[in-house]
């Protein structure tokens, strides 16, 4: 089975989960009471929440909560909700490594900082949920090996979040 762990509702991050009609599709529910993010996942391949459309058919978008722990056939993946970038951003932590889609960004000293201002729905959401989880995670250093971003290389440890965290 395979499986695809969207970060978030951009396009560029789930336009080409087309070329994998057999993949089970997972995304963090928005939980908005006034739609904003649901909508975006009803744009997906021209599916609605719910289901996706496309060359395989039908296929179901499973929505998550923060906190969630996924089991994938002996894989954990441990779901963290960073809405700010978009209302359903999130990151997945498996793997040794902390996939952070465009939650936040990789910088070429090997540091970190927010997602970019003028490409996200609320800034202060999106430092505020970067906070909560570097608080989250302080303590569990060992397990993370390496920040993974949508737009940038990877950084070596947990240290940059928590030194960013620390900073703001």
């Amino acid at each position: 089975m395979k499986a695809i762990l969207f970060t978030h509702s951009h396009d560029d991050h789930t336009g080409g989960s087309r070329a994998f009609p057999g993949a089970a599709l997972y995304a963090l529910n928005p939980h908005r009471r006034d739609g904003a993010g649901q909508s975006a996942w009803n744009r997906i391949q021209g599916g609605r929440a719910g289901t996706e459309s496309g060359a395989g058919g039908r296929r179901e978008l499973r929505l998550l909560e923060d906190g969630e722990v996924l089991d994938l056939h002996g894989d954990r993946i441990e779901v963290f909700g960073i809405p700010g970038h978009t209302y359903d951003s999130c990151a997945y932590l498996a793997f040794g490594g902390l996939f952070m889609g465009d939650s936040a960004a990789g910088t070429f000293n090997g540091r970190m900082g927010s997602a970019p201002p003028f490409v996200s729905v609320d800034r202060k959401m999106n430092q505020a949920g970067l906070k909560r989880l570097a608080a989250r995670l302080g303590g569990r250093g060992g397990e993370v090996r390496y920040l993974a971003f949508g737009h940038q290389g990877p950084i070596p440890g947990l240290g940059p979040l928590l030194e960013w965290s620390a900073s703001h």
